[in-house]
């Protein structure tokens, strides 16, 4: 066993043990999070994303998209089911969509680890639903998709493959089925809701021993949530909205299309060891990079 592989697990028994109230006001706080707000985002485009993997959507999304997807991202179409779900239905299903595509042979492993890059964004029910709430504002939601959906769309044609992929289109199949597929699809939604919502807890429990920290050493407020936005995005975005900077909603939107390394564990998980996440950072990092610029740039507030 190698001393550096323990020592974070170590760290954070250390601040369980030291800092007792910090992780049970973050815990608590991020468990009324998720079951006011992510639970009820995620877990019913879970149901459906399920649903639509079961009747081989794939296959007729990908007919009436098929060039135009091949020509713009120089990927297999039968990814565009994907991509589509990843822009309205948020993380995990885009990653979801993603495997259920590659293990059907609809695309090779290098096209489906491509995709994983920008076929995963935070779902519109979080963006139009809880971030207006957060910030007070009834357009952020609207702003901050759009913004997301542009930074993506951009890392997506600068770093295309090179040359036009043909697409085979799969035959459509019936999978043999033990229960109904609305069954099945709810049993196995409710694995990623919770898995979800454990990865916040975790990091709601992180976020608010950070900023108590921050606080104590009198440090300043905007680096405690410029930290948080690499880590969870829920969280962060309500430290943002207490911080008085003009940076806030520029932070927000780098952590939006960033998504924080919460939800890089999140599809990992997903991923079942099948497709590797080599590039996920540094892509996701690219268009939180892009989102923070627009919105400073173009002063979207």
């Amino acid at each position: 066993m190698r001393l550096p592989r323990i020592l974070p697990a170590l760290a954070l028994y250390i601040c369980l043990i030291l800092y007792p109230t910090q992780v049970i006001v973050g815990i608590r706080d991020s468990l009324d999070l998720c079951i006011k707000t992510l639970v009820p985002t995620i877990f019913p485009f879970a149901v459906v994303t399920n649903m639509l993997v079961g009747y081989n959507c794939e296959i007729w999304i990908s007919q009436f998209i098929k060039k135009p997807f091949e020509y713009l991202f120089h990927l297999n179409s039968n990814l565009a089911f994907a991509y589509i779900l990843g822009i309205f239905s948020g993380y995990p299903q885009g990653a979801v969509a993603i495997l259920a595509v590659y293990e059907k042979g609809g695309c090779t492993k290098e096209e489906a680890e491509h995709a994983l890059c920008f076929c995963n964004n935070t779902g519109i029910a979080f963006l139009l639903g809880a971030v207006p709430v957060i910030f007070n504002n009834s357009r952020l939601g609207i702003q901050l998709f759009t913004v997301q959906l542009v930074s993506s769309f951009i890392y997506a044609v600068i770093f295309r493959p090179k040359g036009i992929i043909k697409t085979n289109i799969l035959p459509e199949t019936e999978v043999a089925q033990t229960e109904p597929i609305l069954v099945s699809s709810v049993m196995r939604a409710i694995r990623p809701t919770v898995t979800v919502s454990a990865f916040v807890m975790l990091f709601g429990a992180l976020g608010t021993l950070i900023n108590d920290l921050f606080i104590h050493y009198s440090l300043s407020p905007l680096f405690s949530s410029i930290l948080l936005c690499f880590l969870e995005i829920t969280n962060a975005s309500g430290y943002l909205s207490q911080l008085e900077s003009e940076l806030s909603l520029p932070l927000m939107g780098f952590a939006v299309c960033f998504s924080g390394i919460c939800v890089h564990l999140q599809i990992a998980g997903c991923l079942k060891n099948k497709l590797s996440m080599k590039r996920f950072f540094t892509a996701k990092l690219f268009q939180g990079i892009c989102a923070f610029l627009i919105i400073l740039i173009f002063k979207i507030y």
